[in-house]
């Protein structure tokens, strides 16, 4: 057995991620051989955290996130959405620190009935088709 065109053990874990192979072979009672290789692809999951912000009414805020894999290494170069009240208000790239930001005025105010207002603010990432699982986060 080969995984990536490298001796495999029975059971041994495969982590890394990205593209493989996987072949095996076998010889029946008469000396045929037979082989089968399968390709395959393994994702990380991912890890979005939203930083908490305020400001007032009319005010630009930077929505701020960061993204990071399972083992908490950053993410370069993620787009991750931003939406605000369930409503999208653009993207941003993390850098090399796994972090993104996006300038957002608000424009919603307090009521009546209180002098603040909770805003739900929404980082997406969608993940990537060569490493990365997608996932979302609130703040």
């Amino acid at each position: 057995m080969e995984l990536d065109g490298e001796a495999w053990t029975t059971g041994a874990a495969v982590t890394e991620k990205g593209n493989h192979s996987f072949s095996v072979w076998a010889e029946n009672a008469y000396g045929q051989l037979m082989s089968e290789t399968v390709s395959f692809q393994l994702f990380h999951s991912t890890n979005v955290e939203v930083r908490d912000n305020s400001g007032a009414y009319g005010n630009e805020v930077q929505l701020e996130a960061k993204l990071m894999d399972v083992n908490g290494q950053s993410v370069i170069g993620g787009q991750v959405e931003f939406e605000v009240n369930g409503l999208p208000v653009g993207t941003a790239m993390t850098d090399a620190n796994g972090k993104d930001s996006l300038p957002c005025t608000i424009e919603i105010g307090t009521t009546d009935e209180t002098d603040s207002r909770l805003i739900e603010v929404k980082a997406i990432y969608e993940g990537n088709e060569e490493t990365y699982y997608g996932n979302r986060s609130k703040g």
